[in-house]
């Protein structure tokens, strides 16, 4: 069994923004909906917003895992139904979370949520908000985790380079 990865908290500006989007990028290669990258370092930037911080798992050197986390304000301006999120003002928002294909199924992923949710309790927050795609297959292993889908949001082919229709689940897991 591999060694567990080390995990460090860094403010957007410390990544390496070119290795997290290979990962990213890497990452979403499996689904076979996705016919493009999932992100570029600029597209990490912008996602990054305001307050984004990064986790980064590596074992043994070699960078196996990331997330962005960050206050869930702002994030959902313009939702078409905010109530469903419940109080973001209190919400961390956890997304591009990856794992290496290589590392897939080991724990990595589980050992990336379970950080966030940690640092969300020490900062005060009240819940943790993802979005997910849910033909990509994680609603169910967030759902494990103890995520509940909150909202659902039918989109055509084309959004988000995905070729065939899809569905964004948004998840809230209280603390």
């Amino acid at each position: 069994m591999p060694a567990e990865p080390t995990l460090s908290l860094v403010p957007f500006s410390a990544i390496d923004t070119i290795a997290v989007a290979a990962l990213v990028n890497a990452a979403f290669r499996r689904y076979e909906i996705l016919h493009a990258d999932r992100t570029s370092p600029e597209g990490l930037a912008d996602e990054a917003g305001d307050g984004a911080e990064w986790l980064l798992a590596h074992r043994a050197g070699r960078l196996v895992g990331s997330a962005m986390i960050r206050p869930a304000a702002g994030v959902f301006d313009g939702h078409p139904n905010p109530a469903a999120l419940g109080d973001v003002s209190a919400a961390l928002y956890f997304g591009l979370a990856a794992v290496d294909p290589l590392d897939m199924s080991s724990g990595v992923g589980r050992q990336l949520v379970a950080e966030a949710e940690r640092i969300a309790a020490e900062r005060g927050y009240r819940s943790v908000i993802l979005g997910t795609v849910r033909e990509f297959g994680l609603v169910d292993y967030y759902a494990r985790c103890g995520y509940v889908v909150v909202a659902v949001h039918d989109f055509e082919p084309g959004h988000w380079d995905i070729v065939a229709p899809h569905r964004l689940c948004e998840m809230v897991k209280a603390l």
